[in-house]
């Protein structure tokens, strides 16, 4: 990859460090060089699959020759210094239980480039950011951004699925499912109003195991948007404490002068990738609602 990431944009996409502020221009010259880091990334698989398995073969045949010789080596020092002495089949179960590892190790250290971004990114954060870039103050912008996908180690438990009105399934069925609070945002606007997002994400994932190893999945995403706008009570109004919309009731109240309007609604998607355009659709249109049900005095 001839796109080259900093520090800090790597410990972002890896979720050591999600938080971000500055200005619009300043996000997005910060977000822009890994959406064309992930671009490039996605590109490459799509288009060079074939140069791309070669080199995954290549990369574990090196690794693995490296692996055996300096393994060989180990053991070899390590028996004849403790006086050992071990027969081939032993010795060949002791490699084999620490080669594989050490291999996984060597490969991704050598030839493991090019790793995708999770496309929140792509399809969401960065287009978002951009979409605000014309209506937000020079003042600084707060943003977290949780984008390390759905490890298995985040998974809920089935005592926690059940809570969330989830069944766990039983072989050859099996549910996967992740909660996870991936967004949120604090803006003032061109026009002195504040703008906040919250953006929490369900994702259900099914399997299904069949004969010969194979299997079928299909996932299912829920993302709730929680959307707050505060606007200056002396400028605007609204007819009710509650509007009726498409996307959900506003809910709005008024203290020390300030108005607010609360919104939430959900997007539900089938699959994960078309769930972040949906996402950035709805996130325009909670927008467009907001500043809608206000009116000026």
């Amino acid at each position: 990859m001839s796109i080259k990431l900093t520090a800090q944009q790597k410990q972002f996409i890896s979720g050591e460090n999600p938080e971000l502020s500055g200005t619009c221009n300043e996000l997005l010259n910060f977000l822009r060089p890994i959406r064309d880091y992930d671009i490039a990334a996605r590109d490459f698989e799509e288009n060079n699959w074939f140069v791309s398995s070669v080199g995954s073969c290549s990369g574990c045949c090196i690794t693995s020759f490296l692996g055996v010789i300096f393994l060989g080596m180990a053991a070899a020092i390590v028996t004849e210094f403790i006086s050992l002495d071990m027969d081939a089949l032993t010795s060949a179960c002791v490699l084999t239980s620490i080669e594989y590892p050490f291999l996984i190790w060597m490969y991704k250290i050598f030839f493991h480039n090019g790793k995708t971004v999770d496309g929140k990114l792509r399809g969401f954060v960065y287009p978002f950011i951009k979409l605000l870039s014309q209506d937000v103050s020079d003042k600084p912008i707060k943003m977290t951004a949780d984008l390390t996908g759905h490890p298995e180690e985040k998974k809920l438990s089935d005592e926690a699925m059940k809570e969330i009105g989830k069944t766990p399934l039983r072989y050859p069925y099996d549910l996967k499912v992740w909660v996870t609070k991936w967004f949120s945002f604090d803006a003032i606007m061109a026009d002195k109003s504040k703008l906040s997002v919250d953006i929490t994400e369900v994702l259900s994932k099914k399997t299904k195991y069949k004969r010969k190893g194979r299997t079928k999945s299909n996932s299912k995403c829920k993302n709730t948007i929680k959307a707050k706008m505060q606007f200056d009570a002396a400028k605007f109004s609204v007819p009710t404490s509650e509007i009726e919309t498409r996307l959900g009731v506003i809910e709005a109240s008024q203290k020390d002068g300030v108005l607010v309007l609360s919104l939430k609604t959900a997007v539900e998607s089938e699959g994960y990738e078309k769930s972040h355009n949906d996402v950035y659709e709805a996130m325009v249109n909670v927008m467009s609602t907001l500043y809608s049900a206000v009116e000026p005095r």
